[in-house]
């Protein structure tokens, strides 16, 4: 039996705010920088009908390892290294999640490590339609990260956005962004459910080269 269609019109936008997630009907708070969908797709990707990821770590990091381990070792990071839309930044400043700090960022050092572990071995093998989307100035999560793992994975795709940051949902390029989602969880979802996709107004930007 194919799936359920993913979502209907009016479902769309609890998707978007989800897409950290591999999306289901049921919301849950993005995940910022954990991969957290990536394993859940690995385990049980009958549960799913695709996978979308956002600046997500799906490998080793220098900065994280380092978190591990040392005890004593302390991480700085400016704000703007996230996004460049400065009403996002503004809001930030009194964000409780964010990872600026050293205290922000030690739980990444426990969860990671294990995580990259089980998806060195598990999460080639998916077969989902997954989309990367990432900007290409990202230094908390590489988008060489995502150029990797999308060109590993049968049924990927990379959306990477010129010059924006880390936090790619919150950036300058949202619209852009949310505009290739939709596409994707559209066209995905038609074909989870055994519906031609129609055509979109809204094409993903093509992958931009490494520099």
């Amino acid at each position: 039996m194919p799936k359920d269609p993913l979502v209907s019109a009016g479902e769309l936008d609890t998707v978007l705010c989800c897409v950290s997630m591999p999306y289901e009907r049921q919301p849950t708070r993005p995940q910022r920088t954990e991969p957290r969908a990536a394993v859940a797709a690995a385990r049980e990707p009958r549960r799913y009908a695709g996978l979308i990821l956002s600046g997500a770590a799906l490998s080793p990091l220098d900065w994280v390892l380092v978190l591990a381990d040392y005890d004593d070792a302390e991480l700085a990071l400016d704000p703007a290294e996230l996004s460049s839309d400065p009403f996002y930044l503004d809001e930030l400043a009194y964000d409780p999640l964010a990872f600026t700090s050293t205290a922000g960022a030690r739980p990444l050092a426990a969860v990671l490590p294990p995580a990259w572990d089980e998806l060195a071995g598990a999460f080639g093998q998916v077969t989902l339609p997954v989309l990367f989307v990432h900007g290409s100035e990202d230094r908390v999560v590489p988008a060489a990260h995502a150029r990797a793992w999308s060109g590993r994975l049968a049924g990927a795709r990379l959306a990477e956005f010129a010059w924006a940051r880390h936090d790619i949902l919150n950036e300058t390029v949202h619209r852009e962004v949310a505009a290739a989602i939709t596409e994707f969880v559209l066209n995905a979802g038609a074909g989870s459910a055994g519906v031609r996709p129609t055509a979109s107004s809204h094409p993903l930007p093509a992958a931009q080269p490494a520099r």
